[in-house]
Order: structure tokens, then C-alpha cells, then sequence
């Protein structure tokens, strides 16, 4: 069982990247993105579950306890998964790895890109509030210690896939998410 965290700010590429390495893959992966999690929401309750996604140290969220504990679902059912998520805070971090995947092996992959092109990425998408990912770019790679990393701004989300695939392939998770020092 594979467990692949692809983490980056919003726009970053994680969904494309996440389908190609699919493409790649000889056996199947599930990709299981927070966004996909959220707007699954019906259209007028999605902004207050945008909101309610937003933790801090001192609360327990509903939602993204969901979404952390699906993830521990479908690895514990033996589910090759390849997730994208923002790990813009330790905590997001903890909720996912630490307090849910002690137990499975999991490559955590930092996915990068200059500002100028996150920026136009957004105005593309329009289904983000302009600004976001610049905004997630100060705490989203500053306490990991990644197996591998892969920057979107020149690379495609085919290359990057490809790296990530022959990365999996050739090594082992530097580390088990129980013992993650940060």
C-alpha cells in the first residue's frame, strides 16, 4: 500500500499532477483532494464549509477530521492513494499524518510555483478567491522535510508526475508519519 501527500498552495498543480501520476501508475491510485472533499458540499452551504475547513490549535473541525479520517480509511483498506492537500499549518499536518496515519508509510512530496504564475492560475480557475495561494505561501513548506520535491512553474504536471513516480519506485518514505519530528 502507497500513501503519496502532495502538498502545496492552492493552484500549485497538485490535481494535474495527481492525474498523471494516476496515468503512470500500473496499479490503480486513488486521488482524494481536499477541494474535491469540500465542494461536494451543495453550492450554498460550500462558502461556510470553506470556512468551517479553517482550524486552529484549539478547535476540533468536523470537516476536516472527515476528510483526515477517509484518508485513514482507505489506506487501511490496503488503497493505494495519492492526496493533495495544503498543509498551510503544523496543524493540518498533525490532523493527517500524526493523529491518523501512524501506522502507514506515506512520501510527502512539496509541490512549488512562482507567485507571478499561481496568480494566473487563479484568475483562470475563478473558483478560488484571488490571492489565496500567495497567501499560503509563507507557512505551507516551512516545516516539512519532503522525500522529494517538484516545482510547477516551468515543469509540467506530466514531468513532475513521471518524478514522483520513478522517486516512489526507486525509494522507500523517509520516515513514517509517527515519527516525524517538526
Amino acid at each position: 500500500m502507497a500513501c503519496i501527500f502532495l502538498n502545496g498552495v492552492s493552484s500549485s498543480g497538485k490535481s494535474s499532477i495527481a492525474r498523471e501520476f494516476q496515468a503512470l501508475a500500473s496499479e490503480p491510485y486513488f486521488h482524494f483532494s481536499m477541494d474535491d472533499f469540500l465542494f461536494n458540499f451543495p453550492a450554498k452551504y460550500r462558502q461556510d464549509a470553506l470556512l468551517l475547513a479553517k482550524i486552529d490549535e484549539n478547535s476540533s473541525n468536523d470537516i476536516l477530521q472527515g476528510f483526515h479520517r477517509s484518508i485513514f480509511a482507505l489506506t487501511e483498506s490496503n488503497i493505494d492513494i495519492i492526496v493533495d492537500a495544503v498543509f498551510s499549518e503544523e496543524i493540518f499536518y498533525h490532523a493527517a499524518c500524526q493523529d491518523n496515519l501512524s501506522k502507514f508509510d506515506a512520501y510527502i512530496v512539496g509541490v512549488h510555483c512562482d507567485p507571478a504564475v499561481l496568480a494566473s492560475r487563479e484568475q483562470q480557475r475563478a473558483d478560488r478567491p484571488i490571492g489565496l495561494s500567495i497567501q499560503q505561501i509563507p507557512t505551507t513548506h516551512n516545516f516539512l522535510d519532503y522525500d522529494l520535491e517538484v516545482d510547477t512553474t516551468r515543469n509540467s504536471a506530466s514531468l513532475c508526475a513521471q518524478e514522483i513516480f520513478e522517486y516512489v519506485q526507486q525509494h522507500k518514505p523517509k520516515r513514517r508519519c509517527n515519527t516525524i519530528e517538526i
